[in-house]
């Protein structure tokens, strides 16, 4: 099993990379030579996951596509541990990986970050499916119905905008945009990313704004960025540029949106 260090690092309230936070440790020891430094404990973690942990009242829960007995298949799992102690608390599988599935050699079939709102947890696994839990580990539901080729597996986020959970589905065809019911996993709308992009996969992150008063979504993608209407969808505004395979999550800010 891989060790995975969990260390107080954040996107902010956001997303973005913004914090107010202070008089933070910048250096950390590795934990295998001496003393500890700025680490409050080290813990293993099953299988491998590049997902971002996210925290709330003391627990954390991260991803991690777990190896099987036999090495047939890996489980897609959702994780919960003790932030004070590292305690591993629940793990539970929500979807299986199977072999035959490609992902990039950097990449992970549990890249995605997962997201809580009140007492519940989102999970994102890209063309493998999309899931709610529980914060005690229980299953609410399941998507495996928007199936597409990742080309390299999944990376992008998906993001809540009031009763959606949105994100994008830039595969090597027909890309599209998604919305789920946050309540009971139903497609709520999807929309074909227009595009002239030769190669159309992308695995960028949404980013939720408020422009005088209506809510946007922006979504960047292969050769175009655009901005949708969460509620229905409708694409609000695009302006086109040169690149593919998108990774950058956009940045809002002093009434200009930054994309790289």
């Amino acid at each position: 099993a891989d060790l995975w260090m969990v260390l107080a690092l954040a996107g902010g309230p956001t997303g973005q990379g913004i914090s107010m936070e202070r008089h933070l440790p910048v250096e950390w020891s590795d934990g295998l030579h001496g003393t500890l430094k700025n680490v409050v404990w080290k813990t293993s973690i099953p299988g491998e996951g590049w997902s971002s942990p996210v925290l709330r009242e003391g627990r954390i829960y991260l991803t991690s596509a777990v190896g099987k007995q036999g090495g047939a298949n890996q489980g897609l799992n959702v994780i919960c541990v003790e932030a004070a102690t590292g305690r591993i608390l629940w793990n539970v599988e929500v979807f299986t990986a199977e072999d035959s599935v490609r992902i990039h050699t950097k990449n992970s079939h549990a890249s995605p970050t997962p997201l809580i709102e009140g007492e519940r947890l989102y999970v994102h696994f890209g063309h493998q499916g999309t899931a709610c839990l529980d914060l005690t580990g229980k299953i609410i539901w399941r998507n495996t119905s928007l199936a597409y080729p990742p080309v390299h597996g999944s990376g992008g986020s998906p993001i809540l905008a009031d009763q959606a959970l949105i994100f994008g589905c830039d595969g090597a065809n027909d890309p599209f945009v998604v919305a789920l019911e946050k309540k009971n996993g139903k497609v709520l709308w999807k929309v074909n990313r227009e595009t002239d992009a030769k190669k159309t996969f992308s695995f960028c992150t949404p980013l939720l704004i408020t422009v005088n008063g209506q809510q946007q979504v922006l979504s960047p993608g292969s050769n175009v960025v655009c901005a949708y209407d969460p509620k229905t969808g409708r694409e609000i505004w695009r302006v086109r540029y040169d690149g593919y395979s998108v990774v950058p999550r956009p940045v809002y800010g002093h009434g200009l949106v930054f994309i790289a």
